[in-house]
């Protein structure tokens, strides 16, 4: 009997070079993304270490909401990770925990309860959560788009230090807000739309298995199924026009969230992998030899 194929408990798992044509911007074997990996087997986190070699994981459910004391004061308990960013390594792979719902952007969504609901809800976790999502739902998703590049930045920022560090890659990328995140990765890169579109619509082909957890969550907490998941070209020319009329320039937006020049350059140093930039070498000094 033949062996299981690798990978498949892993949801919307995919080689994004290979999936935007493998160009020298972004080789294969460099950018995965996935929808999750908590409910991975133990033979496909092995697969993912072993044979693909993952280097560093960007786990954009962020770090779990904990409370905890304060080193001046053992007494006074505050939430940790307040701007929702942890990193730490485990198996030789580093791993940052990212959300994107920071403090800024949780303060504008909350703008949208009811006050009466606020009051009703305060201090109950489960009902709570309800709240801030149903919340979610009633925001438009161009609005709600717009407030996670414009308020959240600091943690926009820790994605693309985590993808700046040495020997970053391969890297995998999972959890709410890939699509966006990669929007910027692929626009910084220099992709086409068409084919930053295209790479995000491939979503579609997973969309079901990712619903059936949505929702499972949603159930859970007593709200209503989503039909969809609302996957379409629209979403990736919103985003790529606010950093144009905004911020004129994908570079511009990034050096607004903290990032060098130099940092930027890493980035793409990195994702374009240590052989292209080696061949890229070669050719130049082919071509001033050949003039």
């Amino acid at each position: 009997m033949d062996e299981k194929a690798p990978l498949q408990s892993i949801i919307n798992f995919r080689d994004v070079g290979v999936a935007t044509g493998g160009s020298a911007a972004l080789p294969a074997g460099r950018l995965y993304r996935c929808y999750d990996i908590d409910k991975a087997t133990k033979q496909d986190k092995k697969y993912l270490q072993r044979t693909l070699g993952m280097s560093t994981l960007i786990n954009l459910n962020g770090p779990l909401i904990v409370i905890g004391p304060t080193v001046s004061n053992p007494l006074k308990m505050v939430f940790q990770h307040q701007d929702r960013i942890r990193s730490f390594s485990v198996l030789d792979i580093n791993v940052h925990e990212i959300s994107l719902e920071s403090q800024s952007f949780r303060d504008r969504v909350s703008e949208t309860v009811p006050w009466t609901d606020k009051l009703q809800f305060l201090g109950r976790g489960k009902e709570c959560t309800k709240t801030m999502v149903a919340s979610f739902d009633r925001i438009n998703w161009r609005e709600t788009t717009t407030n996670f590049l414009d308020l959240s930045k600091r943690q926009i920022q820790a994605v693309f230090l985590a993808l700046a560090e040495r020997d970053a890659c391969p890297v995998l990328i999972c959890g709410p807000c890939t699509g966006l995140v990669l929007c910027l990765i692929l626009h910084l890169l220099g992709m086409p739309e068409e084919k930053i579109v295209h790479e995000y619509l491939l979503t579609r082909q997973s969309e079901e298995e990712m619903l059936e957890q949505v929702n499972a969550r949603r159930r859970e907490i007593g709200l209503e199924e989503k039909a969809s998941l609302n996957l379409e070209p629209a979403y990736v020319r919103h985003v790529l026009e606010h950093l144009e009329t905004k911020y004129q320039g994908i570079d511009a937006y990034l050096e607004s969230a903290g990032l060098t020049a130099q940092q930027l350059d890493d980035v793409k140093a990195n994702l374009r992998g240590r052989d292209v930039r080696e061949d890229e070498k070669l050719v130049d000094v082919e071509e001033r030899e050949v003039s």
